[in-house]
């Protein structure tokens, strides 16, 4: 009776270490670093050079075949940003500690924040004051008229807007395999060059044109060439994606 108890004992045992370093190793966190630039792309006649972003929250939520899904989100009243990016430049938005895993699915919602709110925080000495935008995303380029003028374009995306985005690996394979041995960038693309391929030439040359000090420049956003702004307010979020590098 006391060699089987013993032996069923030392099973229990290294059963409950098997299980416990099993849990360990699904907590190890992961170093990954989310990015944000430009979609290279080409239009006849528009252009674009920088973006800049605000995020009020982002949330994160990951399906692993093993360990258990992962959900987490910041703080909504820490919100991250203003920050700048280029086709040519990534910019860098957050640190997150991820825990490895297997996943099958990777998704994030990011929620749109008020550059203008920062001006509240600063008395006007603060990036968004320089920027001067009522809302948390701007995409800057510029619009080639049929006349041959060449006007400065500004895309603004609402506060509070939220776009729900899916990660990919960058080799195309169904599941993405986080190491705690190694670091990670998630790269979140944002296509300006998709947004407005399905706009024509003719809406361009019929949109609104704002006069600041007599600098002309076209804006879209739900203040101005509404039809636009909704046409690629839609196709923004259908574009966007993670790549994890």
């Amino acid at each position: 009776m006391g060699k089987y108890f013993t032996q069923f004992s030392i099973v229990s045992l290294t059963l409950l270490f098997m299980g416990a370093c099993q849990k360990e190793e699904f907590t190890q966190p992961v170093a990954t670093q989310l990015l944000v630039k430009l979609a290279d792309g080409s239009s006849p006649t528009i252009s674009f050079e920088t973006g800049t972003v605000f995020f009020q929250q982002i949330q994160f939520d990951g399906h692993r075949q093993q360990g258990g899904d992962v959900h987490f989100s910041t703080k909504a009243d820490k919100p991250m940003g203003p920050v700048t990016f280029s086709n040519e430049s990534e910019g860098f938005i957050k640190h997150f500690d991820i825990p490895q895993g297997v996943y099958s699915h990777m998704q994030w919602l990011f929620v749109v924040g008020d550059m203008d709110e920062l001006d509240d925080a600063t008395d006007g000495d603060d990036e968004g004051d320089e920027l001067d935008i009522d809302g948390g995303i701007l995409i800057s380029g510029h619009c080639l008229k049929a006349d041959g003028r060449i006007l400065p374009l500004r895309i603004v995306i609402d506060e509070d807007e939220q776009f729900r985005v899916n990660t990919f690996a960058t080799d195309d394979a169904q599941t993405i395999t986080l190491t705690a041995a190694n670091s990670y960038a998630m790269l979140l693309l944002i296509d300006p060059y998709y947004a407005v391929r399905s706009i024509s030439s003719a809406s361009w040359e019929n949109a609104e044109v704002e006069n600041d000090d007599d600098e002309l420049y076209i804006e879209v956003s739900s203040d101005a060439n509404e039809d636009l702004y909704e046409t690629i307010l839609f196709r923004l979020e259908s574009s966007m994606k993670v790549i994890i590098q």
